[in-house]
Parts: C-alpha cells; sequence; structure tokens
C-alpha cells in the first residue's frame, strides 16, 4: 500500500496555521466563539470546534478514505469488506500483513451500523497522522467519526485559543503549530487574516 500524503495529514496541517509563528501568551476570552467553525475552502474539508473552556479540536473530512458497498478504499486502493472486521464496538482492518485501521467505538456497540465516533489506536493511519503532524505525544487523542460512507478525522484538543475580538490566538499543543492573526466576528463568520495577506474565512455550523 503506497503512503498516503497531502491529504490527511497536510490538510490539518494546513487548519492548524493562520499566520505561523510563535504565538504571544493566551488572555481571557472576551468573545464567545465556542462551536464547530468550518474553513471556507473548496480544496479544504475541516475546521475547528472551540470549546467554552480555551481548547480547540480540529476536524477534517479527508477525500482518500471511505466506505463504498463496505469495501474500504484508503488511498486509491480497495480493501474489500473481507478484511474488516467489526463486532459492534470494535474495528480492526488487516491488509497486506499490517494493521491499517484500528478503531474503538465510543458509547453503546451497534453491530448494525458502522455509524458513530471512534478512538483512533495503533494502526498505519494513525501512524501517517502522528508522523504528518509532528505531534510528539503518543497518547495524543485522535478520533474518527464514521456518518455513513464518510470519515471524520479529528485531533482532540489540539490548541488552546483565544479571542479578543480583534485578533486569535492557537497556541498548539503536543508539536501542533501555534499561530495567530487579526480577527473579525460578524455572526456566524470569523474572518482571519493570513500572513500572505490574504483571508481565512471561518463559518459556524453549529
Amino acid at each position: 500500500m503506497r503512503k498516503p500524503a497531502a491529504a490527511i495529514t497536510a490538510a490539518m496541517l494546513l487548519a492548524s496555521c493562520v499566520s505561523c509563528g510563535n504565538s504571544g501568551s493566551s488572555s481571557k476570552n472576551e468573545y464567545n466563539i465556542s462551536g464547530t467553525w468550518k474553513i471556507e475552502d473548496n480544496s479544504f474539508n475541516g475546521g475547528y470546534v472551540f470549546d467554552e473552556g480555551g481548547q480547540a479540536s480540529i476536524f477534517i473530512y479527508p477525500d482518500n478514505i471511505y466506505f463504498s458497498d463496505n469495501d474500504l478504499w484508503f488511498n486509491d486502493e480497495k480493501i474489500p469488506a473481507k478484511f474488516v472486521e467489526y463486532d459492534g464496538s470494535q474495528m480492526d482492518v488487516y491488509y497486506l500483513n499490517g494493521t491499517v485501521l484500528s478503531l474503538e467505538r465510543c458509547g453503546s456497540s451497534d453491530e448494525e451500523s458502522y455509524n458513530g465516533e471512534y478512538v483512533l489506536e495503533d494502526c498505519k493511519v494513525r501512524e501517517y497522522m502522528v508522523q504528518g503532524l509532528g505531534i510528539t505525544d503518543d497518547d495524543a487523542e485522535l478520533r474518527v467519526n464514521i456518518e455513513d460512507d464518510k470519515f471524520r478525522f479529528t485531533v482532540v484538543d489540539a490548541l488552546d485559543y483565544s479571542f479578543n475580538g480583534s485578533e486569535i490566538v492557537l497556541d498548539g499543543k503536543n508539536g501542533i503549530a501555534s499561530s495567530k492573526g487579526e480577527a473579525v466576528l460578524s455572526g456566524d463568520k470569523l474572518t482571519i487574516k493570513r500572513q500572505d495577506g490574504g483571508e481565512r474565512v471561518l463559518k459556524k455550523v453549529k
């Protein structure tokens, strides 16, 4: 199996970078931006989940891993359904003498559907994500949501953040890059100035 490149890791790095560089110390949030925010960019499907305690998770919907007719497609290769082991709580995909994917379901068991939230355990997919993001903590929490055929990957509590109405500061943890930038909040839209002079627009979805 070829090493999957940018679709998971580089895109998540893109999500964590506003205007890269050392961030200042976080101050108490003066504006409430808690919730799920999607980056409005046709080339990237992901964003942030800001909680009320000043922590943010990064999520992405990659286009190189998905289910189709119960077969798992990963990096343009079809892994037949017979290699997918699932008992309602644990999913393991063994292929070419390796564990491609290993997921432990959160919450109640469901033998009828793959849909749900999982913890991403040791496997090839986790290795590539950790390496690509430069995560330094082996215990960093990575989760996967399966939504019909789609996968959503989340780096849980990847950043500490603050927003004072004019600047957003993102302090990366466990090797995630830190960043900051001028930002303007208007309703459900957060516009962040990029280091290259462009803008990144986040739209609140819930």
